[in-house]
């Protein structure tokens, strides 16, 4: 299993520059938002959580309803190049920004506060929010407002981002009472923890605050995926399990989520688990790197279609010797060395430093199969863990279907 933690700091940012570098390279971003933190009107400091939570809850929302959104990693990176701040960029390179990135709409906007006089903010304030619909394409811009109590701030919040969408591509949205349905409004202080997990410096703060917008609001989507994230980097896998099975289907990281609980299960030697959390992922993103782990979590459990399935992926994606190792491993493990030398050439050709495809080459050459009881010939297998070029591969499909 060659592919090691890589949703980790400045890996993951990297892999979050090359998905949209791809993406925008493939034509990819039709339909897809960057939207930028909310700017304070309000006149009252240490809410800039608001404006933080505006653009995260609303990339949330439209995201979950199928459209691509820059991630705040990689928005982030590219501002801090620009100067480090949004209010340091001109109506120009704000443009320039959503230009480059291939987007077809820019967000923008900024928020504001009444407040009842001589009451505390929550949950007797007011918010507005406003947000600037910029359509990239025809430059066309659009003001778009959404007023109501501070402590109803998620649902403002999704109100929204429906007519965000339906003022983007009116013909395929939902009507508002269908796009709010299965979506249970956060507590807006669970909301302000999670969104102070986002920002957070270390990660003890950020699980300190995840943790606390999960209590606070047990039926919070979001920071039971950052918790479950987190745990995984730290390859604490059933721990990251517990919180990854507990994603609601109507979080935008819902596939993602079962592809690390997936990934956990397997480590944690869970085959019939691990099985059914990559198969429900296959279904609706039958991406490469998901096929893999289901045809390698089949073999765990000794299920007959595991080499089906791996067979997909080689013949679609023949240049990876990861796949080809697999295959090899797979066949060598049956006891077809024949097979499996053919395979373990490739994955040679392919990469000729990978010591164990020569390895098990070698073994097939002298008529050597796996050993009773020697642990040496386990654990070869190459699982995918990285779920952002499945992503690509999703996007791929859409665009394909669309067309």
């Amino acid at each position: 299993m060659r592919d090691g933690p890589c949703y980790t700091g400045r890996v993951r940012r990297f892999i979050a520059l090359l998905s949209l570098t791809v993406a925008g390279a493939a034509g990819l971003a039709a339909q897809e938002f960057l939207i930028l933190p909310f700017t304070n009107n309000s006149g009252v400091s240490g809410l800039d959580w608001l404006g933080e939570g505006a653009s995260e809850m609303l990339g949330e929302f439209l995201a979950a309803s199928g459209s691509p959104v820059v991630s705040r990693d990689v928005r982030d990176e590219l501002i801090q190049r620009r100067g480090g701040a949004v209010a340091a960029l001109s109506k120009a390179g704000l443009l320039k920004l959503g230009e480059e990135l291939g987007c077809a709409y820019l967000v923008h906007g900024e928020f504001g506060l009444s407040r009842i006089e001589n009451a505390p903010l929550p949950p007797q304030g007011n918010v507005r929010l406003t947000a600037r619909l910029i359509d990239l394409d025809r430059y066309a811009s659009r003001a778009l407002e959404e007023e109501g109590p501070l402590a109803q701030l998620s649902a403002i919040q999704a109100r929204l981002a429906w007519r965000l969408l339906r003022h983007a591509r009116a013909e395929r949205v939902p009507p508002k009472e269908q796009f709010l349905e299965g979506r249970p409004p956060a507590k807006t202080e669970a909301l302000e923890s999670y969104v102070r997990g986002i920002q957070a410096a270390t990660p003890e703060q950020k699980h300190r605050h995840f943790t606390q917008a999960a209590l606070l609001d047990p039926e919070f989507s979001e920071p039971r995926f950052q918790l479950g994230l987190m745990q995984w980097e730290e390859r604490l896998y059933r721990g990251a399990a517990q919180w990854l099975e507990r994603v609601a289907a109507h979080d935008s990281h819902y596939f993602e989520a079962h592809f690390l609980l997936g990934l956990c299960r397997y480590h944690l030697g869970d085959a019939a688990g691990a099985v059914e959390a990559f198969d429900r992922v296959a279904r609706a993103r039958p991406a490469n790197e998901v096929l893999n782990n289901l045809a390698l979590s089949r073999l765990l459990a000794k299920d007959h279609r595991a080499w089906q399935t791996l067979w997909k992926v080689m013949e679609a994606e023949a240049d990876d010797a990861d796949y080809q190792f697999n295959a090899g491993y797979l066949l060598w493990k049956q006891g077809d060395l024949q097979g499996a030398q053919e395979r373990f050439r490739a994955a040679l050709k392919l990469d000729p430093s990978d010591l164990d495809a020569q390895l098990l080459l070698e073994r097939c050459l002298g008529n050597n199969g796996p050993r009773r009881g020697d642990l040496s010939d386990e654990g070869l297998e190459r699982l995918k863990e990285n779920y952002q070029s499945a992503g690509i591969n999703a996007w791929k499909t859409m665009r394909n279907e669309a067309e």
